[in-house]
C-alpha cells in the first residue's frame, strides 16, 4: 500500500528554480526510514535541475530537508488566513478585487475592512523556511 508520497511541479513563487518539491507527505503516524530520499531519487532520474521547497514553520524545522542535502535559502515573513467559525480560507481568495460582489464592498475600504464586516477575522502563521537544491 501506499505510505509515501511527493508531488513536484513548476515553482510557483521562485522564478530561478526549475522544479519544487511541493508536497512531501506519509501516512498519519508512519515513519519511513529513507523514504524522502528515495523518492527524490526516484524524481532525479527523471529530472534534471534545481529544486525549491518551503517548510511551514508551525510544523517544521526542515531537518528532512537538510538530510537530503538542501541548502536554506531563508525564511519568509508571516502571512496570514482568514476565518469565520469552524470556516479556515486562504488569503489568496479574498483579494480586494475579488471582493466586488460582496454588502460591505466600498472602493474606499481595504481587504481587511470588507472582512471584518463580512464577520472574517485574520490568523498570522509562522512563515516558511526557503530550502534550495542545486542541479
Amino acid at each position: 500500500s501506499l505510505v509515501m508520497v511527493a508531488t513536484f511541479g513548476k515553482p510557483r513563487f521562485r522564478k530561478g528554480a526549475n522544479w519544487e518539491l511541493l508536497r512531501l507527505a506519509s501516512v498519519l503516524n508512519t515513519s519511513v526510514p529513507g523514504g524522502a530520499a528515495k523518492l527524490l531519487s526516484a524524481f532525479r532520474r527523471y529530472h534534471n535541475g534545481s529544486i525549491v521547497s518551503y517548510a511551514d514553520r508551525r510544523w517544521s524545522r526542515g531537518k528532512v530537508y537538510h538530510a537530503l542535502g538542501f541548502s536554506l535559502l531563508g525564511k519568509t515573513t508571516p502571512s496570514y488566513f482568514y476565518y469565520k467559525g469552524d470556516l479556515r480560507r486562504n488569503r489568496m481568495n479574498f483579494q480586494k478585487a475579488k471582493l466586488k460582489d460582496l454588502p460591505s464592498y466600498s472602493a474606499d475600504k481595504t481587504e481587511a475592512q470588507i472582512m471584518a464586516e463580512e464577520g472574517w477575522n485574520r490568523i498570522y502563521d509562522c512563515g516558511n523556511l526557503v530550502f534550495m537544491l542545486e542541479a
